[in-house]
């Protein structure tokens, strides 16, 4: 910026100086016509005087009466007085002139001398910026190893924050086995006390009548008991978010699913289509599996991981029922919708963009801020990128501009929890989506 200043300053002064000697030599050329306009009229006067003179001699010959000879005589005269003060005058302005043009002179050697010094004081700018360039260089460095070990920090602990979580989700599992195990035990002793009355048998002291037993079935439970068990395991299931996910998949998820990454089903089925613990797990482990391909998706252009990662997630879907397990199927549903907008982004797909969008949408009507307000945020931000590409790619402004309502969402419930890491991204993606808008045009005056 400041070489463009000097390089303005320079022309500044080359058009003053040009203008100055145009100036100069306009001058110079009226005061040359002014001289031989007065010369022309003074050798015309003179002329004119040898003409009258001649006249003069002529009428002293023929005229008698030397009074009007006389005056004659002394308008010739006057006529070559004013010829002599034109003539006085002329060459009182040619030497104005010339100091003109002399100041003119001086004051172009001393431009020129300062524009020598400003070349001078700019080559030392010059070397100045290259040392501050190598130096901001070398701290660019310095930051970039820094940020390296930083983001190797944040990415062991996010691997042992998905470990914790991990095992908070198979003890949220585990007690609900365990509390559906000892409703089966309470119910088998009921059935068995409820047999002896009925044979005559006095029932033990120590069995009181109590309330009715709940249904043996599972299944067919209400759905809000099992909502409500769901939205105390919310945070636990939270940090399985593809939202921040950045480690590589593990070697052993690597390797259950063969070429594909995907299990098989009649691995699972060989255990026995009643274990549901089994079931359980392998779901998991099929929702783990797809949020691992995900975030190794993200880094890098590999779509086959993507699509690897949308039938790990359509398998869990099967496994998780919206009927029977409402909540963990809004969010296998939220993180499919985020695979397929990632996939769809890189295909320039709308098909796949427009079933992210409703993917979001289906998991939203279960995911409810009240209750689960990080797993609501991961899911407003899945549907914000989904909308955010299909508007890249329709150029809808009104689909962009209901991205960024989802992102905005999403970013104040993410500080309303104290996520910060996951807010910081959100924020990204919400200046990126900022910067696409078409931008108004600035008033001409």
């Amino acid at each position: 910026m400041k070489s463009g200043f000097l390089l303005f300053v320079i022309a500044a002064f080359a058009i003053a100086i040009g203008y100055l000697e145009l100036r100069h030599h306009e001058e110079r050329s009226v005061w040359q016509t002014e001289r031989v306009t007065l010369t022309t009229r003074l050798e015309h006067a003179e002329r004119q005087a040898e003409d009258y003179a001649d006249k003069l001699s002529s009428i002293d010959h023929f005229w008698q009466n030397e009074q009007a000879s006389t005056q004659r005589l002394a308008e010739l005269n006057g006529q070559i007085l004013d010829a002599a003060a034109d003539l006085a005058r002329l060459e009182s302005d040619r030497a104005v002139a010339d100091q003109r043009a002399e100041d003119a002179l001086k004051d172009l050697k001393h431009q020129v001398r300062s524009l020598s010094s400003i070349e001078i004081d700019v080559a030392a700018l010059d070397k100045r910026r290259g040392h501050l360039v190598r130096q901001v260089e070398t701290v660019e460095e310095r930051l970039q190893s820094a940020e390296f070990g930083a983001a190797e920090r944040q990415k062991r602990a996010e691997e042992l924050d998905r470990d914790i979580a991990g095992l908070a989700m198979r003890k949220e599992t585990l007690l609900a086995n365990l509390k559906v195990v000892e409703r089966d035990n309470v119910d088998d002793a009921l059935a068995k006390v409820v047999a002896k009355v009925e044979q005559g048998v006095p029932a033990p002291e120590a069995v009181k009548p109590g309330p009715p037993a709940p249904p043996t079935d599972v299944e067919q439970r209400p759905a809000s008991d099992t909502e409500t068990a769901d939205g105390n395991a919310t945070r636990g299931l939270y940090q399985f978010s593809s939202l921040s996910l950045d480690s590589d998949p593990p070697p052993q998820a690597a390797s259950e699913g063969g070429k594909g990454g995907l299990p098989p089903k009649s691995g699972r089925q060989d255990v026995g289509q009643d274990d549901e613990a089994s079931a359980a797990n392998w779901a998991e482990d099929q929702y783990l599996l797809g949020l691992r391909l995900v975030s190794s998706a993200e880094q890098s252009s590999s779509t086959r991981e993507l699509n690897e990662a949308i039938l790990a997630f359509r398998a869990v879907l099967d496994e998780w029922p919206r009927d029977r397990d409402p909540m963990r199927w809004a969010i296998a549903q939220s993180d499919l919708g985020y695979a397929l907008a990632l996939l769809g982004k890189r295909r320039d797909d709308t098909s796949l963009l427009s079933k992210a969008v409703e993917a979001c949408d289906d998991a939203l009507t279960v995911i409810k801020r009240d209750r689960a307000p990080l797993l609501w945020a991961a899911a407003q931000h899945h549907l914000g990128v989904s909308l955010g590409g299909l508007a890249d790619l329709n150029g809808d402004q009104d689909v962009k501009l209901r991205s960024i309502e989802a992102l905005t969402l999403a970013l104040d419930a993410f500080k309303g929890e104290g996520a910060n890491a996951d807010a910081k991204k959100v924020e990204g993606r919400l200046r990126h989506a900022y910067n696409s808008l078409p931008q108004p045009k600035a008033d001409q005056p």
